[in-house]
């Protein structure tokens, strides 16, 4: 089953300009193919609002994966 997963605790939100905002979030997707175990992936998740009359509507989603921690290599 795929799901996504929020992290409310860090949500934010960046009011550019009185009709423009930013809205950032880390979100934990848990994806895979049907029938197999989900995985969990972490991604920043960034969308851009705009105020159009008196409505906001998202102008843009740009999801950022957070690579994994690659363990130092011992020389």
């Amino acid at each position: 089953m795929d799901y996504l997963e929020p992290d409310f605790k860090h949500f934010r939100v960046v009011l550019a300009q009185p009709a423009a905002a930013q809205l950032f979030v880390p979100i934990v997707f848990s994806i895979g193919p049907a029938g197999q175990p989900a995985q969990d992936a972490l991604f920043f998740m960034n969308q851009t609002l705009v105020k159009v009359g008196d409505r906001w509507t998202v102008a843009s989603i740009l999801p950022i994966p957070v690579p994994l921690s690659t363990p130092p290599q011992n020389k």
